[in-house]
C-alpha cells in the first residue's frame, strides 16, 4: 500500500531523530573511547587533537538509521544527487538563485536522496540536505535555493535540511533562524547540539 506524503514525513523525521541519537552517541565516543556508547561512527581528530565535526557524519548516522527502519525497508537512497536546474554560486556578494539553462550557472547536487521503486522507474520522494557547525548565511542560501526549487521534483517531493553544531550558545537559535529568513517556504528543518544532545530548531 503506498503511503501518503504526511505518513512519508513522518517516517522521515523518525529516521533523522534516530541519526541524531546516533551522533550523539558518536561524538560522546569519540570523547570517551572507554564508554560503552553502542556506536561504530566516531568523529576524526584534527592535528591539534580537537574534534572535527561535520556534516558527514550527520549523513552516514542517517543512512545507518535509514537502512535499519522498518518503515522505510522498500525505499531507496542516492547520494550526491546532480539537480535537474542550474544555479548561480559564484558571488557571495549577491544571493544564490535558480537560472535558467541559457544562463550562466552550474549544476549543484543534493546530499542525499530518497526514492520509491516505480513499475519502470524510480520516484523521488524526499531530497535531504546535511549542515554542520552554523556557516555564514550565504552556506545556508546555496543549500535552501537547491531545496525550495520546485522545478526539482514539484510539491510533491519532501525537503528536509538537517544540520548538528557542536555546542548551542543563548544566540544560536536565534543567529539560525535570522539566516534562514524567508528563505525556507517548504523545507523542514531541524538543527541539533552534539554536546548536550538538546533540540536547537525544529521548523516543520
Amino acid at each position: 500500500m503506498a503511503k501518503s506524503i504526511k505518513d512519508n514525513k513522518e517516517i522521515i523525521l523518525g529516521i533523522i531523530s534516530k541519526a541524531f541519537v546516533h551522533v550523539k552517541k558518536a561524538y560522546k565516543l569519540t570523547q570517551e573511547p572507554n564508554s560503552s556508547e553502542p556506536s561504530r561512527l566516531i568523529f576524526p581528530r584534527k592535528r591539534d587533537e580537537s574534534i572535527r565535526v561535520s556534516e558527514q557524519e550527520l549523513r552516514f548516522a542517517f543512512v545507518e538509521e535509514f537502512l535499519k527502519d522498518e518503515k522505510a525497508k522498500d525505499w531507496f537512497y542516492a547520494v550526491e544527487v546532480p539537480t535537474k536546474g542550474k544555479y548561480y554560486f559564484s558571488d557571495k556578494e549577491n544571493e544564490p538563485k535558480a537560472v535558467g539553462e541559457a544562463d550562466k550557472g552550474q549544476s549543484a547536487s543534493f546530499d542525499l536522496a530518497i526514492y520509491t521503486k516505480g513499475d519502470d522507474d524510480f520516484n523521488l520522494i524526499a531530497l535531504l540536505e546535511f549542515k554542520a557547525g552554523n556557516p555564514k548565511e550565504f552556506s545556508y542560501h546555496k543549500d535552501l535555493v537547491k531545496l525550495e526549487n520546485e522545478n526539482e521534483g514539484g510539491n510533491e517531493v519532501l525537503r528536509f535540511f538537517i544540520e548538528i553544531v557542536e555546542n548551542a550558545y543563548s544566540g544560536t537559535k536565534r543567529n539560525i533562524e535570522s539566516k534562514l529568513k524567508d528563505k525556507r517556504q517548504q523545507t523542514n528543518f531541524i538543527c541539533y547540539e552534539l554536546k548536550d544532545g538538546e533540540k536547537v530548531n525544529e521548523l516543520t
